[in-house]
């Protein structure tokens, strides 16, 4: 039986990064917030800078403004002068920015900020209290464009650039299957693709997922997207690999079987990488005629996962 390999889809994923972590002076205070890990983004994917507030005609410098909570709503005010509200210019900005770039595969904004937080922007309430926090209003918007979006900040992105690659990359495939209006059979196939990746990073999300697949394909890749978010550990690792064990076990003879022993072993005392294993579980599945398993992106990782190396504490840098 011939197999088929996974292949990536040839397309070069486009992130979306905030302009001052790409060293240009459009901070509020006329400054930036350069960031290392965020300009070897270029490298491997499409970078597309994106100040909100700059671009929203709001000017540089310009007042600083937050987001706050008040009739049942999210505005954009001033911090120090709350009459100033540029929620609708924001707005007007984000939808014209997703007309324009289509698709997105990731984004990576500023942390803390109105517009571009990935997650810990504070809203606050009329007296001045964090109720909670939460993406910003650009980011959110993104989000709401395109489900499951993987937005990161500088700080995440510089801790494990590897995690946030493979997440883009994962995207990436998505969309170019139709994303959530891909059809049934080009959603199955991107599950039967990343299932084995997924289950070394959540196994809990990988049994959620599948459930959710064909019923509300928004809500599973939120699902499947939130769970490549977190790094695998060893024991996730070690999931993957007897899963593969198992699918080969049938098909080859043992002495085959002993050879993939022995570089797992290696994995696991610390003399062997990730990689080994990878290589030697594409080598056996390929003898096997297991096409689901050649087909696993778990065993091909993308590209940019290697060219933003190193990867996260407990992936595959063991």
């Amino acid at each position: 039986m011939v197999t088929t390999s996974f292949t990536w889809p040839v397309v070069r994923p486009r992130v979306v990064v905030s302009r001052c972590l790409l060293g240009e002076a459009v901070r509020y205070d006329g400054d930036h917030r350069a960031s290392e890990a965020a300009a070897a983004l270029a490298a491997v994917f499409e970078v597309v800078p994106a100040c909100p507030e700059a671009e929203a005609g709001l000017g540089v410098p310009r007042p600083p403004v937050q987001r706050v909570a008040g009739g049942g709503e999210v505005r954009v005010r001033g911090v120090e002068d709350p009459g100033l509200d540029v929620t609708a210019a924001l707005a007007a900005f984000g939808a014209g920015f997703v007309q324009r770039h289509v698709p997105v595969h990731g984004m990576v904004g500023k942390a803390r900020s109105p517009s571009c937080a990935a997650g810990d922007s504070p809203l606050f309430d009329c007296a001045g209290r964090v109720l909670e926090e939460g993406a910003g209003v650009f980011a959110a918007a993104l989000r709401r464009a395109w489900p499951g979006l993987p937005v990161a900040d500088e700080a995440g992105l510089a801790r494990a650039p590897a995690l946030f690659a493979g997440q883009a990359a994962v995207f990436a495939h998505w969309q170019s299957l139709g994303g959530t209006a891909a059809p049934r059979e080009a959603r199955l196939q991107f599950h039967a693709a990343h299932r084995l990746r997924l289950l070394a990073h959540d196994e809990a999300v990988l049994c959620r997922a599948g459930r959710l697949l064909l019923a509300d394909p928004a809500a599973y890749i939120e699902s499947v997207m939130q769970a490549l978010a977190r790094p695998p550990d060893t024991a996730g690792h070690e999931r993957a690999l007897a899963r593969a064990r198992r699918r080969l076990a049938s098909g080859l003879p043992a002495p085959r079987l002993r050879a993939l022993d022995e570089v797992v072993a290696a994995w696991r005392a610390g003399t062997a990488r990730l990689e080994a294993v990878r290589e030697r579980l594409r080598e056996l599945a390929a003898e096997a005629g297991e096409a689901d398993l050649a087909g696993a992106s778990y065993l091909w990782p993308h590209p940019a996962e290697a060219g933003l190396s190193p990867a996260p504490a407990g992936c595959a840098g063991r």
